[in-house]
Parts: structure tokens; C-alpha cells; sequence
């Protein structure tokens, strides 16, 4: 029985370590992880305070209000719900980025985050806003002329890599369909919204709004329209 006993404390114990290890974002805590949220609720009409990667007293009231008004717990916390509810992943210090890497009209998280990077060394001025500008192109042009890497104003694997920010394609060949969520969905939907097919808020959520932009576009370029971005489509769409 005691053996029994000492078992279920080990597990709890056990659980609570992992619950703890969990992405779990409050007052205090720092980082490009950070950044992302509050590009991504300051995109949704937010007051957020400045884009710092600081996770201060106007985030948390940001994420409260957010909370409240989506129905999730409101305790000003952004856990594991919270950035899923608002498309926003956890991976470490891996992104994703698109096979041809980001320039001028790209938005999103993955955007802020190079932008914070670029900021904190220098090359950048502005805060983080999560659109890749031209002063963007810019700075990443400076900074791939200062590090030897070919100087075309585009962020691929090789400069995020320079930056300390591990690239990874591992998206790019994914199948993308209702209920999707993440990068890769952002970058559809920013692709699909140049072309005239999305009017839609970029979020990273693949809803109707998207899944009707894919049908349509697949209709069309003459493809099979079942509203499923798969290689076909990504590639047709030049990602």
C-alpha cells in the first residue's frame, strides 16, 4: 500500500514538472515568443503598449480583455489555449518559413521576430510591427552584405540562421485544410490576399473565409476545387 502510495506521488510530481515546462507567457516574461503576441493582438485592435518583446501591465490587460471577449479563462495568462486560440505556435527558436523566404509584403509573427532581431543589432530602427516594409528589406540587405550572404533583401534560412533564428522548411510541403492553424496558414493567406482571393484578417486560422479563397483560386488555374491547399495548389501559389 505505501509502495502504492509513493508510486502516485512520483506521477503527480512527475505531471506537475510537465504542466510547469509548458509555454506559459505573464508579467515579466521576455522574448520573441512575447513579441508575437502582442504583434498579434495589437493586429486585432489591442492596445498593447510597445512591441518590445516585454511582457508588461498593458499586455496583460491585453490578453485579459482578449480572453474575456473569446470566452476563454480571463486571467491576463497567456497559456497553451491562449496562443492556440490566436494562431500563435511554440517552437523554440525554429521557425518556418516560406521555400522562397520572406520579403515585402510577408506579415506575421515569424515577421516581428526578425524585425526584433534586426533591431536589437542594430540594422533597424523601427519598432517591431510584424510587416516586412521596406526598411526591413533594407536591413536585411545591410546585414547580408555585413555577414557575406548574397545581398537581395530576402530573409531566407541563411539569414534567420545568421540571426539566430534556426530556419526550417518543414512546413512547405504540408497539406493545409479547414481547421488548419500556424505559420503556414499565414503565409497562405497573406499569398491568397495579394492575388485578390482573401479580404479577410490575417490570423493563421484556416476558416471558411480561407478555405473559400483556396476553392476559388483552384477553380480558377483549372485545378481540383475542394478548398484543400495541398502541393498542387502551395505550388501553383508559388510556395
Amino acid at each position: 500500500m505505501k509502495r502504492i502510495v509513493g508510486l502516485a506521488l512520483v506521477l503527480v510530481l512527475l505531471c506537475s514538472v510537465f504542466v510547469a515546462s509548458a509555454e506559459v507567457l505573464r508579467q515579466g516574461s521576455k522574448g520573441e515568443l512575447v513579441r508575437a503576441l502582442q504583434v498579434k493582438l495589437h493586429d486585432l485592435g489591442y492596445d498593447v503598449g510597445k512591441i518590445d518583446g516585454v511582457y508588461g501591465k498593458l499586455l496583460h490587460a491585453a490578453v485579459w480583455r482578449y480572453q474575456n471577449e473569446v470566452g476563454l479563462k480571463a486571467d491576463g495568462i497567456a497559456g497553451a489555449q491562449t496562443l492556440t486560440h490566436l494562431g500563435i505556435k511554440s517552437s523554440g527558436s525554429t521557425v518556418a518559413v516560406p521555400p522562397k523566404g520572406l520579403t515585402i509584403g510577408d506579415e506575421g509573427p515569424i515577421v516581428a521576430s526578425l524585425q526584433g532581431k534586426l533591431n536589437d543589432l542594430g540594422y533597424l530602427a523601427n519598432s517591431p510591427s510584424g510587416s516586412y516594409d521596406y526598411a526591413t528589406w533594407l536591413a536585411v540587405w545591410t546585414f547580408q552584405r555585413d555577414k557575406s550572404i548574397t545581398a537581395n533583401g530576402v530573409a531566407d534560412s541563411k539569414v534567420l540562421s545568421a540571426l539566430g533564428l534556426s530556419g526550417s522548411n518543414s512546413e512547405s510541403g504540408d497539406v493545409l485544410s479547414y481547421g488548419s492553424t500556424g505559420y503556414a496558414v499565414m503565409v497562405l493567406q497573406t499569398t491568397l490576399k495579394h492575388k485578390g482571393y482573401y479580404a479577410d484578417v490575417v490570423d493563421g486560422i484556416y476558416g471558411y473565409q480561407t478555405y473559400l479563397a483556396v476553392f476559388n483560386f483552384q477553380r480558377d488555374q483549372a485545378l481540383r476545387s475542394d478548398g484543400i491547399a495541398g502541393p498542387k495548389t502551395l505550388g501553383r501559389l508559388g510556395l
